[in-house]
């Protein structure tokens, strides 16, 4: 290391410490888009029709015949 300058080498370490730094940051940054977006999915799972309607729905395929529901 004798061709290293005594000046060069705190730089380095710095621009090192400053590329650390930007990567923790960009990987908080995407947890949090990640943990954001399983919550916006979550709230999606929710059945888009009412009880009443599903009760119908099984009322009606009760009463159907097995060639009615293979049509």
């Amino acid at each position: 290391m004798p061709d290293i300058i005594a000046a060069e080498k705190p730089i380095y370490f710095q621009k090192r410490r400053t590329e650390i730094m930007m990567l923790k940051r960009y990987s908080a940054i995407a947890l949090f888009f990640v943990a954001f977006s399983g919550v916006i999915s979550a709230g999606a799972q929710t059945s888009p029709f009412s009880a009443e309607a599903k009760q119908k729905a099984e009322s009606l395929l009760k009463q159907m015949t097995l060639d009615e529901k293979v049509r």
